[in-house]
């Protein structure tokens, strides 16, 4: 769990103790020790919230001398760049869905690959399920069991009715660090 934010500066590997797994501690050596700029790297670490659930963070992060202090900054991670120059050649999106929270979040052509309105947030996974065909269900279903309980990287044909549209669906586990799968990105 966090610390409680204050105007008291709490020590970063105190504040983000799954950081010190990372690049970040690295990163910052080599910074203060060449007087070099680091980065950006992408860097994916996780944090724990105050119900008890994890978020998987993926940003860019830097790391840069200022006198006798460091100044680290991150933002999102590479994958929405890359996300949106395919999208614009190919018509391809990503989804992430997210097994121990039940969200979904998507790339930013999420909703015109999908068929969906643009203000429309992305389906979660059920409500994905329910925009196929029968047919299309079955699969994805098997598709899942592939994912989740075999841990594979997975491939499939769906048929979109509502978007009268076939969807090729490439899917493959994220696990926390020895842990269960806990999402689902696809393209």
């Amino acid at each position: 769990m966090l610390p409680v934010w204050t105007d008291e500066p709490v020590p970063l590997f105190e504040r983000f103790p799954r950081m010190t797994d990372t690049a970040v501690p690295r990163m910052l050596t080599d910074a203060y020790t060449s007087g070099l700029p680091q980065g950006p790297e992408v860097v994916e670490w996780y944090l724990p919230l105050p119900d008890g659930q994890v978020v998987r963070l993926d940003n860019e992060v830097t790391a840069t001398r200022c006198g006798r202090h460091l100044l680290l900054s991150w933002v999102r991670g590479q994958r929405t760049h890359l996300a949106e120059a395919a999208q614009r050649l190919a018509r391809v999106c990503w989804v992430e869905w997210n097994l121990g929270d039940g969200s979904a979040s998507g790339s930013l052509s999420a909703q015109q690959v999908l068929g969906l309105p643009d203000e429309q947030a992305v389906p979660g996974l059920l409500g994905f399920a329910e925009m196929t065909d029968a047919v299309g269900r079955e699969t994805l279903y098997q598709a899942l069991y592939d994912l989740v309980l075999r841990g594979r990287r997975t491939a499939c044909d769906l048929f979109l009715p509502a978007a009268e549209r076939f969807l090729h669906l490439v899917a493959q586990p994220v696990r926390l660090p020895q842990g269960p799968v806990w999402s689902l990105p696809r393209c």
